[in-house]
């Protein structure tokens, strides 16, 4: 849904980007509170960050009816 897909601006770190995209979830009713905490454990489990440039925050939540996705960009800078 072209509603779930932000554009960050250029800069924006890893973790900066998953919580804009959460906070955006929790507003819609789509996720609760807990999920970005929940995310947060999962991440230090094993990061998902699969390299520099790509990122994947997923985390299964018991009992969810349903999946979730929400995607973003970050542009890079020039080198």
């Amino acid at each position: 849904s072209p509603d779930r897909f932000m554009a960050m601006p250029a800069g924006t770190d890893y973790w900066s980007a998953t919580e804009a995209l959460v906070a955006y979830l929790i507003d819609q009713g789509l996720v609760d509170e807990s999920f970005l905490a929940t995310l947060r454990t999962r991440e230090n489990e094993a990061t998902m960050l699969l390299d520099g440039l790509v990122g994947f925050p997923h985390a299964t939540i018991p009992g969810a009816e349903r999946i979730v996705l929400a995607m973003a960009t970050i542009p890079r800078r020039p080198e």
